[in-house]
């Protein structure tokens, strides 16, 4: 739960200087605490490939694009708004540090407004690929095992799939 309450600072800080989105992130705070959810999806995942390179598919937009084949605008850097699959996945990265980690604020466009799950995501160097985990939470209830299974097939199969075709 500390994590949780020290990203939310984090986010709120991001959005300080926004006073539109800081109002409407106030407003729905009370709703995102009735979200706390206990359940955190949990995947670790391995690359063929350096930390860089996998980091590099998560925060460049004509990269991630090309890995999924789907519509995506990502400013890579802390505070920056991502927009993925054609806008079905939306939101802002809270904390980059290039090749290491990547911490997001992350909705789905059918939540409530306002309603944003917390994505963290944690590269480490294996030889000559990477171990990526990932820890999602806060997402609303019922949505686990859709997010989940979301994660393998339109993240790490496509990601698994460019980056094998991009070392051949």
């Amino acid at each position: 739960m500390a994590i949780q309450k020290m990203l939310l600072n984090i986010f709120c800080d991001v959005f300080a200087s926004d006073r539109r989105l800081r109002r409407r992130f106030v407003a729905t705070s009370a709703l995102q605490q009735e979200l706390r959810m206990t359940e955190v999806i949990r995947q670790d995942v391995t690359f063929e490939a350096t930390p860089d390179r996998v980091f590099e598919a998560l925060v460049d937009g004509p990269t991630f694009t090309r890995m999924t084949g789907a519509p995506a605008e990502i400013d890579g850097s802390a505070g920056g708004s991502f927009s993925c699959f054609g806008g079905a996945i939306t939101g802002r990265n809270l904390e980059v540090v290039k090749g290491r980690r990547l911490v997001q604020g992350w909705r789905a466009g059918p939540w409530p407004e306002g309603i944003y799950s917390l994505v963290r995501f944690e590269l480490e160097g294996q030889g000559d690929g990477t171990k990526l985990t990932l820890e999602h939470s806060a997402f609303p209830p019922g949505q686990g095992d859709h997010l989940g299974a979301g994660w393998e097939a339109n993240y790490w199969a496509p990601m698994r799939k460019m980056l094998a075709d991009h070392a051949a």
